[in-house]
């Protein structure tokens, strides 16, 4: 997925893979300045290869504009790519429309070509960046917090249907070990700690919570509670 970004009066077509955002090594060197845009950030990154890593840059396929349906970006992969990464050389563009292997930048590895750079423009473009990282840190914040609020409805749907383990949570929260909270509901050990089981993998109770017992003549914790 492709989308556009504008840096002063430079478009830079921002590259969505993995949850994060690469750049075009000419769109990078277009807004820092450079008139040879590709080929000096190419020929800068040859120069400090060792200081970037594989979350900072790494080669992809880029679908051409002969695909149908606009492809998808792919990572290449393999003894080939590690060969490149390691010499800061890119692979050749294939010119037949269908796509071509080019040399990406991660927002990081943008940043780090803007250190590096000794241009007008490039203290700008490393504000810019910056700005880019802490927009993009807070929008994957809220994906996560948006689905950990789903995964609680979730849960609160699951209890709602059984209203038994909705009671064994909280016993389970306040402390009762397994074969407090049988006796409490008048069940089976055995039935009551399968059903421990499920919760726990359904994400409904932590073992790191309550430590319950797996074994009859261990005593409750606590006094239990009237039935």
């Amino acid at each position: 997925m492709t989308g556009k970004l504008t840096f002063e009066d430079t478009t830079v077509a921002a590259i969505e893979q993995d949850g994060g955002l690469w750049l075009l090594p000419e769109d990078i060197g277009a807004a820092i300045g450079y008139s040879d845009a590709r080929k000096q950030v190419t020929r800068l990154y040859r120069r400090h290869a060792d200081e970037f890593s594989e979350s900072m840059t790494c080669l992809v396929y880029l679908p051409g504009d002969k695909m149908q349906g606009g492809g998808m970006l792919a990572p290449v992969t393999g003894p080939q790519a590690a060969k490149a990464h390691e010499s800061g050389v890119s692979l050749i563009p294939q010119s037949d429309g269908l796509g071509q292997e080019r040399r990406v930048f991660s927002l990081r590895g943008a940043h780090l070509i803007a250190i590096l750079a000794r241009t007008d423009r490039a203290k700008k473009f490393r504000v810019w960046i910056l700005d880019l990282i802490e927009a993009e840190s807070q929008r994957l914040l809220s994906e996560k917090n948006r689905d950990a609020a789903r995964l609680v409805l979730c849960h609160e749907l699951l209890l709602a249907q059984n209203p038994r383990w909705a009671r064994m949570r909280t016993f389970w929260e306040r402390g009762y070990w397994t074969n407090a909270i049988a006796s409490v509901l008048g069940r089976s050990f055995e039935g009551v700690d399968a059903e421990v089981d499920l919760m726990v993998q359904a994400g409904l109770l932590s073992l790191e919570q309550s430590e319950p017992a797996r074994a009859h003549d261990v005593p409750a914790k606590r006094s239990l509670p009237e039935a």
